[in-house]
């Protein structure tokens, strides 16, 4: 009888134990994805930002600074493509000489945001500098944005698409400012 009564004690006690690790999972879990919309809804651009975070792992092991450097992990790696994409387009000799011209102008503006600002931008964040941080990365918007302008000012079709970097740039902006 004893025994019985100790089993049932035992198994009881098993029980509990897997369901308060469990319900404590779904909880930090749920904390996470609160964390991650509470952060983002503070961005300029809310569902950009949510596609960026939501998506990457990390998210569950990052406090604010750590979601930061995913989006400036993720502006780097959009801006190394659009970098090699201008310069690529700089060279096509099938492009018209204007357009080729302008593709130039914005990668020297891309070399300077993937191979300075970003990485400065990632510095300063790195060493709690966080408003030296922000003017970087508002440098690297400006950049992306008057590559875009130089289109548009001489109403021509961009033929590439760069706002992403300028999206991007700002969703890291919000998310740093969230820290200060």
């Amino acid at each position: 009888m004893k025994f019985q009564q100790s089993l049932k004690m035992i198994t009881v006690y098993v029980f509990m134990t897997l369901f308060l690790m469990t319900e404590s999972s779904r909880l930090a879990a749920f904390r996470e994805t609160d964390m991650v919309t509470e952060v983002c809804k503070k961005t300029l651009y809310f569902d950009l930002c949510m596609t960026i975070l939501f998506t990457d792992s990390r998210k569950h092991t990052s406090d604010t600074k750590g979601l930061a450097k995913i989006v400036l992990e993720k502006d780097k790696y959009i801006a190394t493509q659009i970098l090699s994409e201008v310069q690529s387009l700089a060279r096509d000799t099938g492009k018209r000489r204007e357009i080729r011209e302008k593709c130039g102008q914005c990668a020297k503006g891309y070399n300077g945001i993937v191979s300075k600002l970003l990485p400065a931008a990632n510095k300063f964040l790195d060493s709690n500098k966080y408003s030296s941080s922000i003017e970087q990365l508002k440098k690297v918007a400006n950049d992306a944005k008057s590559c875009d302008e130089q289109f548009s000012k001489a109403n021509m079709t961009e033929p590439f698409n760069n706002m992403s970097v300028h999206d991007i740039t700002m969703v890291a902006v919000g998310v740093i400012q969230t820290i200060t």
